[in-house]
């Protein structure tokens, strides 16, 4: 069988490739739910009990193995650079594959990837919505639904219970119509360390049509979060300079799951899949505990490894291609990695991460040729290849810009 994929690897697509080096890694990994994504649709989920056989643990090391060394081999083949940066925060980030997002995005975050809320910060969801003469009197309703470490719901703020935990949730209020041309706005503030002090450990933020009205029906709709340095009543009600995330809720459904929170860790999830629901009258309380096995699922295969990183796909290939590889941290601070003589590209990208640094010999990160960057704030050599998740201020005349499928599609199969 490995003898067979060593034939097959060279032929296979990136995103092919990078899937099935993510779903065998996760073979040995105790995940009681599968996940599916459909082609088509809008981004509709399935769930399904994980009955495989198990699979050695020596197979399964060695076919990763194999894959893995298809990687790098890849890499290598663009052309070499003396310094490449990678941002450690991107380690939360998840490669993008074949399946489709529900919704159009402010910021391209790939389905699955995971941000941290940095300390001090408090979250504003938010939900805009405007009706339109094909779609009538509609009802969105922006909701939070909370649950423990083993995701048994402990509350929800919505508009049937517009505060939770004494203020730790607090929703905007109710509003049932959105004529033209202004349309209706509802908010839900989040302190997610008060949210802890509750007991709640993962937070589902959905939007609910509740008189079951396509998404794709109204002259517009947008929903996102902010991230604040204010409490709830203090601030602008709106700030476009906070807004962390928008998207466009679309299609058919009637309900949308954007994002999940690790409250006690203070990371932020990206979902945007669509749960299936039937009737009218839609609530947190109506669908509490498919909303459970829904976040708990996807998060569980996320976190298993089953899907590759940005992140790890970065240090992949820039190990791959640097002599030098600067590692930044979430603080500013920098560890330069060196490649040693005779050292392969996996040995060195082995390294990368662990406290035993070399001396950088000088390296600047403004003499990079080649960066993965979660904001795009440093300014590396001129027609450099850089990938920023949030490109700011970089000019795409004076360096070639980078999307995630530009990451994953580079470089190609080898032709038959």
């Amino acid at each position: 069988m490995l003898s067979a994929l060593e034939t097959a690897v060279p032929r296979v697509s990136p995103a092919v490739l990078l899937s099935a080096l993510g779903a065998i890694r996760s073979r040995p990994n105790a995940v009681r739910t599968r996940v599916f994504f459909p082609k088509g649709g809008s981004a509709k989920t399935h769930l399904a009990d994980d009955d495989r056989l198990p699979v050695d643990a020596g197979t399964v090391g060695r076919a990763v193995a194999v894959l893995h060394a298809e990687v790098l081999r890849r890499a290598a083949e663009r052309d070499a650079v003396e310094v490449a940066v990678v941002d450690a925060e991107l380690d939360g980030l998840i490669a993008p594959f074949t399946e489709r997002t529900a919704s159009r995005a402010l910021v391209t975050l790939p389905r699955g990837s995971e941000l941290r809320v940095p300390e001090g910060r408090t979250i504003r969801l938010f939900l805009h919505w405007t009706e339109s003469e094909h779609s009538g009197t509609t009802d969105l309703d922006l909701s939070t639904a909370m649950f423990d470490a083993d995701w048994r719901r402990v509350g929800h703020c919505d508009y049937t219970a517009l505060r939770f935990g004494g203020g730790a949730a607090v929703h905007s209020g109710d509003l049932t119509s959105a004529p033209a041309p202004d349309g209706a706005d509802e908010f839900v503030d989040l302190d997610l360390n008060a949210l802890a002090d509750a007991g709640v450990r993962h937070l589902v933020a959905l939007v609910f049509s509740f008189n079951d009205v396509p998404f794709e029906e109204l002259d517009e709709a947008f929903a996102g979060l902010m991230l604040r340095d204010e409490p709830g009543d203090a601030g602008l009600v709106f700030d476009a300079r906070a807004v962390e995330q928008r998207y466009d809720p679309t299609g058919r459904a009637r309900t949308s799951v954007p994002l999940v929170i690790a409250v006690a860790g203070r990371t932020m999830r990206w979902l945007d899949v669509a749960k299936g629901v039937t009737g009218t009258c839609h609530s947190v309380a109506r669908h509490g505990d498919g909303l459970a096995a829904l976040a708990e699922g996807l998060t569980a295969m996320f976190a298993s490894g089953a899907r590759v990183g940005l992140g790890e796909l970065a240090v992949w290939q820039a190990a791959a291609r640097a002599a030098t590889l600067l590692l930044r941290h979430a603080d500013g601070s920098i560890t330069a990695y060196r490649r040693r003589e005779d050292e392969s590209a996996a040995e060195f990208a082995a390294r990368i991460g662990s406290p035993y640094a070399g001396p950088a010999d000088g390296a600047e990160p403004d003499v990079a040729r080649l960066a993965y960057l979660l904001r795009g704030d440093v300014a590396v050599a001129e027609g450099g290849e850089v990938f920023a998740l949030h490109p700011a201020a970089l000019d795409a005349a004076r360096v070639r810009l980078l999307s995630a499928s530009d990451v994953v599609a580079s470089p190609a199969a080898a032709a038959d």
